[in-house]
C-alpha cells in the first residue's frame, strides 16, 4: 500500500500539487492518492451498470497512473540497448521524495583487428535535491573491469566540496568491489571537467 500511494503521488493532477505547496499542506498528494484507492475499493454486487462504468474507468485512469509512474522508455538497434525512466529516490529519515532520471546505454562491438569483443556500459543518474540542485552521476564501465565516474553539480562549490570525498570513494570502491578505477571528473554541470586526483 505504502509503495502504490508512492507510484502514485508522483503524478497527481497538477492542480493538486498546487494546491499542496499554496495552502502548505505537503501530505495533501498522499492523500488524494489514498483516496483514489478507496473509492476503487467501494465496488460490490449491487452497483448498477452505470456505477460500475465509472467505476471502470477509476480503475483505468489509476492504472495508468501506475504504469506512467513505472514506465520506462527502452530502445535497442544492432549492438546498442538503452533504457531511461524517472522515478522517485527516497532519502532522508522522513524519506523525501526526489526526481530522479536513470539512464543505460549499452554497446557491444568487435575490434576489427582482433576480433575481440569489447563492451561498453553508461549509467547516468541525475537527482534534483532541495540543498544542492541537481547532482548528475555518469558511471562508465569498460574491458568488464574498468569503472570512469563523472560527478556534476548544478553549483561549482558543491563540486569543490566533493573533492574531498574523491580519495574515501577510491578506497571504497577498491575495497568492497572488482573494478579497477580509471578516470574520475567533477565539476559543474556546463563547465569543463576538472581531473579528480
Amino acid at each position: 500500500m505504502q509503495n502504490l500511494l508512492r507510484l502514485c503521488q508522483q503524478n497527481v493532477p497538477t492542480v493538486v500539487q498546487q494546491a499542496a505547496v499554496q495552502q502548505k499542506l505537503p501530505d495533501l498528494p498522499r492523500l488524494w492518492a489514498f483516496m483514489q484507492l478507496c473509492d476503487m475499493a467501494g465496488v460490490n454486487s449491487n452497483m448498477t451498470a452505470r456505477a460500475f462504468k465509472k467505476a471502470g474507468r477509476e480503475v483505468s485512469d489509476f492504472a495508468n497512473t501506475i504504469r506512467q509512474a513505472m514506465g520506462g522508455d527502452n530502445s535497442s538497434v544492432q549492438n546498442q540497448r538503452s533504457f531511461q525512466m524517472m522515478l522517485p529516490l527516497y532519502m532522508g529519515e522522513n524519506e523525501t521524495s526526489y526526481p530522479t532520471y536513470l539512464s543505460v546505454y549499452d554497446e557491444n562491438t568487435t575490434d576489427k583487428e582482433t576480433g575481440i569483443e569489447k563492451k561498453e556500459t553508461w549509467l547516468r543518474i541525475c537527482v534534483l535535491t532541495d540543498n544542492i540542485g541537481a547532482a548528475e552521476l555518469i558511471f562508465r564501465v569498460y574491458e568488464k573491469n574498468q569503472l570512469d565516474m563523472r560527478f556534476y553539480f548544478s553549483q561549482g562549490e558543491v563540486a569543490e566540496d566533493f573533492k574531498d570525498y574523491i580519495s574515501n570513494l577510491r578506497l571504497a570502491v577498491r575495497e568492497q568491489t572488482n573494478f579497477q578505477i580509471g578516470e574520475i571528473r567533477l565539476g559543474s554541470i556546463g563547465e569543463r571537467m576538472m581531473l579528480a586526483q
